[in-house]
């Protein structure tokens, strides 16, 4: 079960990648579900690892990130539960139509859920919770990237 939520940023690719995702270990920011991230091996680029500490208590879980295209995508992923749960997370960044240097505006695609045979069952249990921290963390982008537009 994957929940994509789309929104739109007064905010340049590039703002939105420095403000939320080049630092992985400021996710917890946008982030509702996150208390912490941990051993981080760098900034997001392909083949970053760190370590999720949910605010509920769960975790730790590894995660990596994978297909990663500065101010454009990124993927993360993880496995748990001896590989049959894992996570997976994408972000997609893209200019609108309307959008001008003088007057941004960035298309903002969110998808995440729960994968393998129980993570489809506990997705399923708790989709209301997932949905509502995809669309929080949404949000929380959009807000804090918009914030910071032009103040770079």
């Amino acid at each position: 079960m994957m929940i994509k939520r789309t929104a739109r940023c007064k905010a340049t690719r590039d703002t939105i990648w420095r403000t939320c995702f080049q630092d992985v270990t400021k996710w917890p920011e946008w982030d509702p579900d996150l208390k912490e991230v941990t051993d981080a091996s760098g900034e997001c680029v392909d083949g970053t690892t760190m370590t999720f500490h949910m605010a509920d208590g769960g975790g730790p879980f590894f995660m990596k990130c994978a297909s990663v295209s500065i101010n454009n995508h990124l993927e993360f992923t993880g496995r748990f539960l001896l590989g049959f749960a894992g996570a997976k997370g994408t972000f997609d960044l893209k200019d609108t139509a309307k959008s001008t240097s003088a007057i941004p505006e960035t298309e903002v695609v969110y998808t995440f859920g729960l994968t393998g045979v129980l993570g489809a069952i506990f997705g399923s249990l708790n989709k209301k919770g997932i949905t509502k921290g995809v669309e929080e963390g949404l949000e929380n982008i959009i807000a804090m990237s918009e914030a910071a537009q032009g103040k770079e």
